[in-house]
């Protein structure tokens, strides 16, 4: 046996099948370990997380992509609640190198890459698929923004932001020669969602009430303005990630796969706790970019019942959190701020200055700063939101023009590939791919643990025809 064959997954990709229930199982063990070691104050336990993520994404790729991707949701989701819960006990680490695990885990099948370049390569023909273009501008445009990094001396900026940034992008271009007509991808990502939202939304809930030690303990370290206070009913909540932002935006993706990738009253129930997560995260940009993608969905006639039913659904639990939840106030002093003009709005106030504050800068916002964006945490240092603004910051106003156009372009043609076949299941993908083109003004939406999910679903939206309705795993 070859180095490459232990290295290449044979055939379609599958060296060894895992069950489902063998995957969750060591994901389940692997997390615990840390937890337990993290509780312990051993502080190995990032080194050993971050390895396991490599190991956990090399053999779920060798089972198969699809298992892969489901594996991945997951790794994304916990990463940073085991980093809370290790800095609690053995001091904040703050780089936060135990949230590149996720990022290294999606990285290990894009070696894959060249294996299946050089089967498509036939002299003269375009050895990648017809749906890449897009990703690979895009890739230039990253590329482009370490580079911008490098030369004004900062490394570590420019590895550390070209693995967030170009890792899922990568990802995504391996999914579009792996995805090709595979409804199983759908599947398990829907699974994926079913296990971890509920999990995320009682978590939620509880932070929100009653923040337990780590995550107060971060709240005081991490200086991010937008995660309200370390008090009880003063959290905006973030569950077991990174932010409101990232919490809220898995939260959205996973209601759309319970109402449209799945059926049966048990994703109801699911959708529950992950619906009051969502209120309670006040992330405004999350609420419409689910709304968006649910009235998407009404445009097809397989999934306008459906949608219907979803909307009125939503409106009661609205009515239902505001009225009977000790958190009504809140909720419906949040929900009051979408009657405010963006010019009296706090959050619509603060987009604009940045607008303005680039618009004035010097000649230097041309080209961009790269990855050395300063802490937005720090008093003073302007705040970094919508994909726009980070576009313009990092890669400057030309270069980064042209990424927001590559990333149009990824989810018009995965759009059109909806239009085309208009199954549930891949209108359900160009739902999601649709709340994720709300947020280009409003959010970042193309990297880290949030550009996951956009370019997986984009791409797997774009390539083969995916037929009827996932059912429940």
């Amino acid at each position: 046996m070859t180095a490459a064959s232990i290295i290449r997954p044979a055939g379609g990709g599958t060296g060894f099948a895992i069950p489902t229930w063998a995957l969750y199982a060591g994901l389940a063990a692997m997390m615990a370990v840390v937890f337990e070691l993290g509780m312990l104050g051993i502080g190995v336990a990032r080194v050993i997380f971050v390895v396991s993520c490599i190991i956990t994404g090399y053999l779920a790729w060798r089972s198969s992509p699809a298992q892969h991707v489901e594996c991945t949701i997951v790794l994304f989701a916990f990463a940073p609640f085991l980093r809370r819960v290790v800095d609690a006990s053995t001091g904040y680490e703050p780089t936060g190198y135990m949230l590149t695990g996720p990022l290294l885990a999606i990285l290990v099948p894009v070696i894959e890459l060249r294996w299946l370049l050089a089967k498509r390569s036939d002299p003269g023909a375009w050895p990648l698929h017809p749906g890449a273009p897009p990703f690979i501008l895009y890739g230039l445009c990253v590329l482009y923004a370490a580079i911008t990094s490098l030369f004004q001396g900062y490394p570590m900026d420019a590895a550390s932001g070209a693995v967030k940034w170009g890792a899922p992008f990568l990802y995504g271009v391996w999914l579009l020669h792996k995805a090709e007509g595979d409804e199983s991808f759908v599947r398990g990502a829907a699974r994926a969602f079913a296990i971890i939202t509920p999990i995320m939304g009682v978590y939620g809930v509880a932070q929100y009430v009653n923040p337990l030690v780590w995550d107060r303990y971060w709240m005081d370290y991490a200086q991010m303005l937008s995660i309200g206070q370390p008090e009880p009913y003063q959290v905006r909540v973030f569950s077991t990630m990174n932010s409101p932002a990232s919490f809220a935006t898995y939260a959205a993706c996973g209601l759309l796969l319970f109402g449209f990738a799945r059926s049966g009253w048990q994703s109801i129930v699911l959708a529950l706790p992950s619906s009051l997560g969502l209120l309670l995260s006040m992330y405004r940009t999350a609420w419409l970019a689910l709304a968006a993608g649910v009235v998407f969905c009404l445009l097809f006639g397989r999934t306008r019942l459906r949608a219907v039913l979803i909307l009125a659904a939503l409106a009661c639990a609205v009515v239902i959190a505001v009225i009977a939840t000790p958190f009504g106030d809140a909720i419906s002093q949040r929900l009051a701020t979408f009657s405010s003009a963006p010019s009296q709005d706090g959050s619509g106030q603060e987009r604009i200055a940045e607008y303005v504050a680039l618009y004035n800068a010097d000649a230097s916002m041309l080209a961009g700063v790269g990855f050395t964006l300063p802490d937005p945490g720090i008093p003073g240092v302007m705040a970094v939101d919508g994909q726009i603004i980070l576009a313009w910051l990092c890669m400057g106003l030309i270069v980064g023009l042209i990424s927001l156009t590559a990333i149009l372009w990824v989810a018009g043609q995965a759009l059109l590939q909806v239009w085309r076949h208009r199954d549930p299941v891949r209108v359900t993908l160009g739902a999601i791919t649709v709340g994720a083109l709300v947020q280009i003004p409003l959010a970042g939406m193309a990297e880290g643990e949030i550009g996951v999910l956009f370019w997986v679903f984009a791409a797997i939206a774009t390539t083969g025809r995916a037929r009827g309705e996932v059912q429940p795993a």
